[in-house]
């Protein structure tokens, strides 16, 4: 290779260097991009969050004592209804009481039988004798106790003693002043 052509490539090789230097050094102002946003309607978002917050909590803590009062008012109604059924439930159990039921029917007129009769229901067949009742012979529905009570005789009762001995004032130690009653236990012979 020749001096020259040496020369002319890089006399090329400069050119093209110079070319992209000049595109490099031709700058230009960037516009700005997008703006960013400011802290004002951050402040806003925020603070709405937190009245929507505050708002939801009160209704909240209305329906919570809503229902509370409801609760109460039901508790009320249930213990006034629990009263009730007991009323109602004493008052069944003296209704189906037999003295009463006993006297209402003797009111009506009936009286009791002196001879009782049964029907087995499946096969028909009557067992006792039925006959017709009247108000002249009615046994005695109550009868007498088959263990009386009789008290022990009063010799043979063991009366414990008891003695009764006078409260005595003991003084406690020095450091704390008070004084304390004692009782002395009572002995059973």
């Amino acid at each position: 290779m020749s001096n020259a052509a040496y020369t002319l490539r890089t006399v090329r090789t400069v050119r093209g260097d110079l070319q992209a230097l000049r595109r490099r050094a031709n700058l230009r102002v960037v516009r700005p991009g997008a703006r960013r946003a400011g802290t004002v309607p951050f402040l806003m978002t925020i603070g709405v969050m937190l009245l929507g917050g505050l708002v939801g909590l009160l209704m909240f803590n209305t329906s919570m004592q809503n229902v509370a009062f409801q609760q109460n008012a039901l508790q009320a109604e249930a213990t006034n209804l629990a009263a009730q059924q007991q009323s109602l439930d004493m008052q069944l159990a003296g209704l189906n009481n037999p003295q009463h039921i006993a006297s209402s029917a003797r009111g009506l007129g009936m009286v009791i039988p002196q001879t009782v009769a049964f029907l087995r229901i499946p096969t028909g067949q009557v067992l006792g004798t039925p006959s017709p009742a009247n108000g002249t012979a009615t046994p005695n529905l109550w009868a007498p106790n088959p263990m009386p009570y009789y008290p022990p005789p009063a010799s043979t009762v063991v009366k414990p003693k008891v003695s009764t001995a006078p409260k005595t004032a003991v003084r406690t130690p020095a450091r704390t002043g008070t004084t304390t009653s004692t009782k002395k236990p009572a002995t059973h012979r």
